[in-house]
């Protein structure tokens, strides 16, 4: 008996594929919403990320339709992720993460890791930044409660260790060209006095126009909201309000140059109990106003379960608490009750504020949970598309993430995508031919879209839709609306150039390094987007390689390990492989992969022969610098 199997609960729509341990593998989506706590996530453009407490970063190029998380299965099981922050530096936006070993409460080390977002794609490498057993940077081995960029100088990195305090880098951009030298990017701990006490916090939350100013929800040690500002020489510290909880938060924002501060956490001063209360500050907090409790939710909403779980003799005590998710924006503040215990929310509530100072402070609420049947919140984050127009994005503490347009922004979604002046012939290789690529309706409010080739190896595209012929084969040309759902596709072949000399021995001739002494962990030789030699050498069949440095390790050059083709700076430098009697090749590509991309190469040449002695310069390359390299990179010769 055979049994036809289908599968109910994800799908993949094929488009983008994450590297696992050299195979290709498809992004999925969910058809429902369970999924493991979700303790925050950033989202730029189409590009959004969880920190999940079990599964790791868990990606998505497709604006949350499809997710991976397959990296961090390959790079030490950094299972654990508790903060995420997308900054700025060197012009463009860069992914931090803390990430560590282990599961919820029982991660291990914080690390903080960092990626550049070049292609908005799983081409884009993760690397350790900072902290570990080491304190990389200065930065200590606690794990990162919060990590945030202060909207008012953009590259201005907080990080709080828990058990150790709040540390700063004060620019991103320097601290990431440290790094690339192989430098320890550093980072200076600025809490001190009466912060000294602070254990962890929920939420750091910069002042949004003053980069000297920035406010903490401490949840553990001494709790509260304090405030730190920079007097030129030291950093100084206050505490503001005196409240608790472990996921109590502050936040700060500016509504037309007023400031606000808003605190959602229990209170000492004004509380209910364990009950969760709303505090308003428009005076910097010097005074407060609660403006959120219990009783406020109950009026706005009412619900029939919650009569019956807090009455008869198996009554339940409805704790009104979060798991976090406060938000401000302009005169709105957003704030959800949720009892964990229950894992049952009992409104994510949107707040309108008025008055222009602490005493007069009004907050007028309404319900917005619609559809989001779990509204445990954890965080929560405004994201500008192209166009200007927000969405607020939350994630949860079970059922991943959700976002929805923000009200007043009369968002046109767009409802389809369409390419023009796809080719019908097939294109010669080094042919360039720009695709058309449109939204629909003419009125979208985003029009944004998002280029992508299935293997950029025979037919690449850049971000205004030029496709360029690299090599014989077809690939799939894909044209993606900026929030992911809406995908046009265009097929296009190349022709195979016309035949050539094959070789059976290949030799890479190194000229110099970009920077630092190198080591490369990888070489493959690529015709027509086929990897040479196949399989890969192991040390079974080192005698296929030879090299004039560190002999003993030149096969390693061909496969994963962390070693590698050890050169230091001992060029020129050259490495041989014999593909054996049965195979010859005229490489197109070569891909490389160096411990670093500032221990990468500078210049090389690649030489063929088909008898080991009588040698053919098939390409030679100069003038690279660290930014030519990614990770694994393709180099074309007919670039």
């Amino acid at each position: 008996m055979s049994y036809q199997w289908s599968n109910r609960y994800s799908y993949t729509t094929n488009e983008y594929f994450a590297d696992y341990w050299g195979t290709p593998v498809a992004t999925y989506g969910s058809r429902g919403t369970e999924s493991t706590y979700t303790y925050d996530l950033a989202a730029d453009k189409n590009y959004v990320i969880q920190a999940m407490a079990d599964n790791g970063p868990v990606e998505s190029w497709d604006g949350g339709a499809t997710w991976s998380n397959v990296w961090m299965r390959q790079n030490g099981f950094l299972s654990d992720v508790q903060a995420v922050e997308i900054a700025t530096a060197n012009g463009k936006k860069m992914v931090l993460a803390q990430m560590a070993p282990g599961f919820g409460g029982l991660a291990g080390t914080g690390n903080l890791y960092i990626k550049h977002l070049d292609d908005y794609s799983p081409n884009d490498q993760w690397e350790f930044y900072a902290g570990g057993a080491n304190w990389r940077g200065a930065l200590p081995d606690g794990l990162f409660s919060d990590i945030a960029e202060s909207p008012a100088a953009p590259g201005r990195i907080f990080v709080f260790s828990r058990g150790h305090g709040l540390y700063l880098q004060q620019n991103l951009n320097w601290g990431y060209n440290e790094h690339m030298k192989g430098k320890d990017p550093w980072f200076k701990k600025i809490s001190n006095g009466v912060a000294g006490g602070i254990n962890s916090v929920k939420k750091i939350s910069p002042h949004p126009t003053n980069a000297d100013i920035v406010y903490l929800s401490a949840t553990s040690g001494d709790q509260g909201v304090f405030k730190g500002e920079y007097n030129g020489a030291d950093w100084v510290w206050e505490k503001l309000y005196e409240g608790g909880g472990w996921d109590a938060e502050v936040q700060a924002w500016d509504n037309a140059g007023q400031l606000i501060l808003f605190y959602s956490g229990k209170s000492v001063d004004d509380g209910e109990g364990d009950n969760f209360v709303g505090v308003i500050s428009l005076d910097g907090g010097t005074s407060w106003k609660t403006v959120l409790k219990s009783t406020d939710s109950r009026s706005v909403v009412s619900h029939d379960w919650f009569d019956v779980v807090t009455s008869g003799p198996a009554a339940y005590q409805y704790q009104f608490q979060s798991k976090g998710g406060l938000l401000g924006y302009e005169d709105k503040v957003f704030m959800a009750h949720y009892d964990h215990t229950l894992q049952k929310h009992y409104a994510i509530l949107e707040g309108t504020v008025t008055g222009s100072s602490t005493a007069n402070a009004a907050v007028t609420w309404q319900d917005i949970s619609g559809d989001l049947h779990f509204g445990g919140l954890t965080s929560s984050h405004l994201v500008s598309n192209d166009s200007g127009a927000l969405s607020h994005y939350v994630s949860t503490a079970g059922a991943g993430a959700w976002f929805r347009s923000m009200p007043g922004e009369a968002v046109v979604p767009v409802s389809g995508v369409s390419i023009g002046a796809c080719p019908t012939d097939a294109m010669n290789i080094d042919d360039q031919v720009r695709l058309l690529g449109s939204v629909l309706p003419a009125n979208a409010t985003d029009k944004g879209i998002v280029w992508k080739s299935t293997d950029s190896g025979i037919a690449s595209v850049s971000s205004s839709g030029w496709v360029k012929a690299v090599a014989a084969g077809s690939a799939v040309i894909s044209a993606t609306s900026a929030d992911g759902l809406r995908t046009s596709s265009c097929e296009v072949s190349v022709l195979a150039a016309a035949d050539g000399q094959g070789y059976r021995y290949l030799t890479l001739r190194a000229h110099g390094t970009v920077e630092l002494p190198s080591t490369i962990q990888q070489i493959h030789f690529m015709q027509q987007g086929e990897s040479y030699p196949s399989p890969k050498l192991t040390s079974g069949t080192k005698h296929s390689a030879s090299s004039s440095t560190d002999g003993s390790s030149d096969y390693r050059a061909f496969d994963n390990s962390n070693s590698g083709w050890v050169i230091g700076d001992n060029f020129p430098a050259w490495i041989t492989i014999d593909l054996g009697q049965d195979t010859a090749i005229t490489p197109d590509a070569i891909m490389i992969k160096a411990s670093a991309n500032n221990r990468a190469l500078s210049g090389f040449d690649i030489l063929g022969s088909d008898n080991g002695s009588d040698w053919t310069l098939i390409h030679s390359r100069s003038g690279l610098s660290t930014s030519d390299y990614s990770g694994l990179t393709t180099l074309h010769f007919n670039q």
